[in-house]
């Protein structure tokens, strides 16, 4: 046999060094084994030959060391003065390959017991093993000697790897006598300069038990690792890292994202982090697109933080992308959208328009992130057409399947509710104040995280006998008699004044001139696209649950648009409108009405734009003249009457007193005097106002407010600059001033009660006030959770935020349905995607942050399990910034597991990872010993979830070494069933990624499992 030891001619160093541990004339007494390299694989195809060894009594000393490749070498300066550095990257690199290489040996049976059979092997008395760590050692040095040896020595370049010893090629050579005697005293050298190694413990990771806490949060982290913990550069609570990472992992996969954190938890801060990435980090180009009063907020909050990105306000949009076409720019020359408020997208506008057709024509798409507490305004429509700009690649059929689902959101069965919210927790962040308070209990470091509580209150009143009459003639000319009630509405209609005789009913000839057209000049019928008639009579409608005083305003606005048509017919014209599109302030309408419309349009200015549209002038002898003019004279003398009876009772509208009541309650309240009020009407606001202003001045119950009351709800539309002085003298601790804006005005608390329309509902912190009244109700229901957020945000200092909803008489609501139809929309919007604090008093209350409490100690409650993946996710983000669990977490053994419980084994929970195009992804499989299986994500989590998560990982924050520590080795009987448990989850998996066999071998890896050993608590039986 050659003196040489080579891979080649049939030959391996393998065979050679076998033979050579055990083929020795002569019992040695040492048996040393120096590789710069050592292998899992290496040692398990040497065992049987060094436990043969061990067996005579020779003892067998393993001296692992690492070595660095030479181009290192090469780039070090001289005198290689970062070697050491170098050196101990190294050696942490070399327990990383022995883990890598021991996660990639096969989890079945016969492997699995070999590498035990390597362990024991390893524990023997007379087995020792040593690294060396105080340099770069390259040596391959096996040598055996003793007392009465002869020392034989093989020295080469094999390492102890199946590289070294089968594949590569490799020279190594048997020497004796002196040079053995050297190669002897050289390894002893380097073993007494050797410190401890404890390989065996690499190799039991994977069959100690570790706790149920750690490997359930190894499972989070192999599903949630990249939705949790984004790291900043401003300073974000911990929520709010989590919320950035979460949306950063659905931008990856859909283009972008959907914000809809609830309302003051920080939205602002975490699309602030996310333009600081993109500009910053990969140089893009980033832009703020929002409601025009919020332009001022955002360009403030970016200067602070130093973010270079553009603001557009969603009216100025169309313009802009004109501009931007007529420069021969793209039409959005950004990489980065921000959409905030995104709700106001939900409609078609001429804004909503311009920014599809930007995004669709754009080469390469921007990234989206809408931003919205409340994606569902009205209907379940609302939340498609927002996801729809936010996710530019989502498909056709998830779009369809979301549209029918969402549609049909609060008459969905438990599985289709289930299928929506697993769909939306796909696209979406949402989270709930109540929700971050539980599950992040240290808000800001070691401050404890408040919200104050939302108490909605219900204030009725009633109507006076004047009013109610005025109320059923109001009715009765809106012809409610026509207007398919039902029975019960009408007996209340007929009640308001059973003994006078209404009014004739409104031709509302002035709002549909088309219908009076007998001969066209282009032989054509002139038609509208705007039903301006059911308009008016909406707002009519609502004005009569405002206040007095705006229902005298829209009917004189009304008698006035007859008087002009009249008198534009005496003088032989008639204008008819022509516009598509009729612009608000706040909307687009495109001819259709409905409860969505309705929300949009709720303005002082919806029925006097009318006359301001553009119109086009036709001959009046083209018209039925003669009964126009008959109609329009019936109409004004009914409005004229209607009109002059609504002003004489403004003075009676009994929803002051409750007002006055509210107030004088406030002003001495300890967590008064501060009071926000809120109205959708300008007009309504301009008459509380004066009211309050002379009920204060003389009445002594109310004097705390004489000289300290503000109104942003006058006639007159206010200024920004009147808004951020008004508001930042009403609340200054939370004001949010943009510099320039008062430069000549330093905020200071001169106001504690403040007057203001639906256009503070949005960007503005009130905190400082715990008093909110709605005067009124609008159609959209969510705008009320809107109002009431401007004071209910983090950092307010009250416990508790009372909101007063002054609902309308009852005989009034009977003809509005006002309460049923916001009863109703909510709803709707509690089943898709959650409403977290009560709007109005009696509403559904469904906090979907998609948070339910996990814990063995109540009974679970019925919520839907889908958006638990948010609660997972806040325990594992937790469980990683806790120092010593995060690293524990991260650097957990591939392949280890443990046991959940101490009651009789029924089943395993496996993570496996499925690498799969164009990324892996995470699959869970339960299987029960009785031969049952699950795959279902969220069930499987419930399986495996430990019962006080929370409490461990609070004790994990001062002992995180001792609550990760393995509790010994796994029980027998948890390995007899694992193994074939293991192979039976393998096939589920690559069924449900439809994988043969042969595939399922390289693209299923098992990350981590749990053995089931505690009986289930809550859980469907299934034994």
């Amino acid at each position: 046999m050659s003196g040489l030891w080579l891979n080649r001619a049939g030959q391996t160093i393998a065979c050679r060094l076998r033979f050579w541990l055990t083929h020795q004339s002569a019992r040695p007494d040492y048996i040393d084994l120096v590789a710069g390299y050592v292998s899992i694989r290496g040692l398990m195809s040497i065992e049987a030959e060094l436990r043969r060894a061990l067996d005579r009594g020779t003892q067998i000393r393993l001296l692992l060391a690492v070595t660095q490749d030479e181009a290192i070498w090469i780039r070090l300066p001289d005198p290689f003065t970062d070697s050491t550095d170098l050196l101990r990257h190294r050696l942490a690199r070399n327990v990383d390959y022995l883990r890598t290489e021991l996660s990639g040996m096969p989890m079945v049976r016969d492997a699995q017991v070999r590498l035990l059979g390597l362990a024991y092997l390893l524990r023997r008395p007379g087995f020792s093993c040593r690294r060396h760590e105080t340099a770069f050692v390259h040596s391959k040095v096996f040598t055996q000697h003793g007392a009465d040896d002869k020392p034989v020595a093989v020295i080469g370049s094999a390492n102890l790897t199946l590289g070294g010893m089968i594949r590569n090629e490799e020279c190594s050579s048997q020497v004796t006598g002196s040079d053995a005697q050297e190669a002897v005293d050289y390894a002893t050298a380097l073993w007494n300069e050797a410190v401890p190694f404890d390989l065996t413990a690499i190799i039991e990771e994977q069959f100690s038990n570790y706790p149920h806490e750690l490997v359930f949060l190894r499972m989070l982290f192999e599903l949630y690792g990249g939705d949790v913990n984004a790291e900043d550069k401003l300073s974000l609570a911990a929520w709010q890292r989590d919320g950035v990472a979460r949306a950063l992992a659905i931008a990856r996969e859909y283009g972008g994202a959907l914000i809809a954190d609830d309302v003051g938890v920080g939205k602002t801060y975490e699309a602030a982090e996310i333009i600081r990435r993109g500009v910053y980090e990969r140089g893009e180009r980033a832009v703020v697109i929002c409601p025009a009063n919020l332009v001022r907020m955002w360009r403030h909050r970016l200067r602070g933080w130093n973010l270079p990105a553009d603001v557009l306000s969603y009216h100025g949009l169309p313009v802009a992308v004109r501009t931007w076409e007529e420069a021969g720019e793209a039409a959005l020359p950004y990489d980065l959208v921000v959409l905030d408020e995104a709700h106001w997208l939900r409609n078609r506008t001429t804004w909503r328009d311009a920014l599809r057709v930007a995004l669709a024509s754009a080469a390469s798409p921007p990234q989206v992130f809408a931003l919205t507490a409340t994606p569902i305004q009205n209907r379940g429509q609302d939340l498609v057409e927002v996801l729809g700009l936010a996710l530019p690649r989502l498909t056709v059929q998830h779009r369809r399947a979301l549209a029918d689902l969402c549609r049909r959101a609060d008459r969905l069965d438990r599985e289709q509710l289930n299928d929506l919210h697993r769909l939306l927790d796909t696209m979406m962040v949402r989270r709930t104040r109540q929700g971050i308070k539980e599950n992040y209990p240290q808000g800001f470091g070691d401050a404890t995280l408040v919200f104050p509580e939302q108490l909605p209150q219900e204030v009725r009143y009633s109507l006076p006998p004047r009013l109610r009459t005025l109320v059923r003639d109001v009715l009765a000319a809106l012809d409610v008699e026509r207007a398919d009630l039902p029975q019960s509405a009408l007996d209340d209609y007929h009640a308001l004044a059973p003994n006078e005789e209404p009014p004739a009913a409104l031709t509302m000839a002035a709002y549909h001139l088309q219908d009076y057209q007998i001969h066209p000049a282009d032989g054509r019928r002139s038609t509208s696209a705007f039903d301006w008639t059911r308009l008016s009579k909406c707002m009519l409608c609502k004005r009569l649950e405002s206040s007095v005083a705006a229902l005298a305003s829209t009917l004189e606005a009304m008698r006035s648009r007859c008087a002009d048509v009249l008198h534009d017919l005496d003088r032989g014209t008639v204008y008819l409108p022509t516009d598509r599109h009729l612009t608000l302030p706040g909307h687009a309408w495109d001819g259709t009405l409905d409860d969505n419309t309705l929300a949009g349009l709720e303005t002082d200015e919806a029925l006097e734009r009318q006359p301001g549209s553009k119109r086009v002038a036709h001959r009046a002898d083209l018209f039925a003249v003669s009964q126009l003019r008959q109609d329009l004279v019936h109409d004004i003398a009914i409005l004229t009457g209607l009109r002059d009876t609504a002003d004489s009772l403004i003075p009676e509208d009994p929803k002051m007193p409750v007002l006055i009541n509210l107030a004088t309650e406030t002003v001495r309240h300890p967590d008064g005097p501060k009071l926000l009020i809120f109205t959708g009407s300008r007009v309504t606001g301009e008459f509380i106002t004066a009211e309050l202003e002379r009920h204060i001045a003389g009445n002594p119950a109310l004097a705390g407010y004489r000289g300290r009351i503000a109104s942003l709800a006058r006639k007159e539309r206010p200024t920004d600059k009147q808004i951020q002085r008004t508001t930042a003298d009403f609340a200054p601790q939370a004001a949010d001033i943009a510099p320039g804006i008062l430069a000549d005005h330093y905020p200071r608390n001169r106001y504690d009660l403040l007057v203001c329309t639906d256009m503070l509902a949005e960007g503005i912190n009130l905190q400082q006030t715990a008093f909110v009244i709605h005067f009124d109700l609008p159609w959209n229901p969510m705008m009320i959770g809107q109002r009431a957020g401007r004071a209910n945000r983090l950092g307010s200092p009250y416990e508790h935020i009372t909101c007063f909803s002054v609902f309308p008489d009852r005989s009034l609501d009977a003809q509005l349905h006002l309460l049923n139809r916001l009863y109703g929309k909510i709803n709707v919007a509690a089943a898709a995607v959650g409403v977290p604090t009560p709007i109005i008093p009696g509403a559904t209350v469904e906090p979907r942050d998609f948070t339910a409490a996990i814990s063995s100690s109540e009974p679970a409650k019925d919520t839907f399990p889908a958006f638990d993946a948010d609660v997972y996710r806040a325990m594992l983000g937790t469980a990683l910034r806790t120092p010593g669990l995060g690293a524990a977490i991260r650097d957990f053994p591939r392949k280890a597991g443990g046991v959940a419980g101490d009651g009789r084994l029924r089943g395993f929970v496996f993570c496996f990872r499925v690498h799969t195009a164009p990324r892996h992804k995470t699959t869970l499989c339960t299987i029960f010993l009785n031969g049952a299986s699950l795959v279902d994500q969220m069930s499987c989590i419930r399986e495996a979830a430990a019962s006080d998560i929370a409490g461990w990982l609070r004790r994990a924050g001062h002992e995180p070494h001792n609550l990760t520590e393995p509790s010994g080795t796994l029980p027998d009987d948890v390995l007899q069933h694992l193994w074939p448990a293991l192979e039976q989850a393998r096939k589920r998996v690559a069924t449900l990624h439809h994988l043969t066999d042969h595939e399922s071998d390289d693209q299923i890896t098992v990350i981590t499992w749990l053995a089931l050993a505690a009986l289930p608590s809550r859980r469907t039986a299934r034994e």
